[in-house]
């Protein structure tokens, strides 16, 4: 396997985590586990939330994406590229 790839692999994951975590923080009290919005929640339009549509999913599919490349494993990678389709 190529260093680099497990280098850039590695980068790819610690930005997805750190968006992931960013725009978690930033939902703050909004936040819920559930897909459907809180009751008397607000619409964030500020922040990662201004500049990527669902950053929560994107934080995971980066995380997923960099850990794919990091193990250079085929059916994690494939296994990716169908959840990037999904979302």
């Amino acid at each position: 396997m190529p260093k680099y790839l497990k280098t850039q692999g590695l980068f790819i994951s610690i930005l997805g985590i750190s968006i992931l975590i960013l725009s978690m923080l930033q939902l703050n009290k909004n936040l819920s586990a559930f897909p459907t919005p809180k009751s008397k929640s607000q619409l964030i339009q500020s922040g990662l939330y201004k500049h990527i549509t669902p950053p929560v999913y994107t934080g995971i599919l980066l995380a997923c994406s960099g850990y794919a490349l990091y193990s250079y494993y085929t059916f994690k990678i494939l296994v990716t590229l169908l959840l990037s389709v999904l979302l």
